[in-house]
């Protein structure tokens, strides 16, 4: 009976306890924190891809040294452009509104540039921010094979390996 007894509390007990538990909010983020792991993945973009490739242990050093040696300067950069929530979603928009023209390329870069909300100050920050990850791609490119270039994409077709003059 006791057994019984013991068996139909702990029934009740979780009827009652699990509708409760289930009901909790689970806590939310912090939003300095999700801001940090956003500039982290902003900032480490250009390497996701490449990242994801088949790397020796060899490529995955030096494209780490790479990273470690490119990433600081980015994520300032990124900070210096002040991309707004709003800032952004504006941006695309008038992306949007470029490519439902038609625009591509060089011509949709000018159309947004030419729209953007920036101040003058942001366009030169996201400038040196382009400038910064071609290099960054540049340098990881050297370090890829052709087939690994080639499975990147059409992004990445411009880091091809430069031949290194000899002195």
């Amino acid at each position: 009976m006791k057994c019984i007894l013991n068996l139909l509390v702990l029934t009740i007990l979780a009827g009652v306890v699990a509708p409760l538990i289930a009901a909790e909010e689970p806590a939310k983020p912090k939003k300095p924190a999700q801001r940090e792991a956003r500039q982290r993945n902003q900032a480490a973009g250009p390497l996701n891809a490449v990242m994801k490739l088949d790397l020796t242990s060899e490529q995955k050093e030096k494209i780490e040294a790479i990273r470690k040696a490119h990433m600081p300067a980015l994520q300032e950069l990124n900070k210096k452009v002040g991309m707004t929530p709003e800032l952004r979603k504006k941006m695309m928009e008038i992306m949007k509104e470029g490519r439902e023209q038609g625009l591509k390329g060089k011509k949709l870069q000018e159309f947004v540039a030419e729209k953007s909300p920036l101040s003058a100050e942001q366009k030169e920050a996201q400038a040196e921010v382009r400038k910064a990850t071609a290099k960054l791609r540049e340098e990881v490119g050297a370090v890829l094979t052709d087939e690994q270039r080639e499975k990147l994409g059409n992004a990445w077709k411009k880091a091809k390996a430069k031949p290194k003059k000899e002195a």
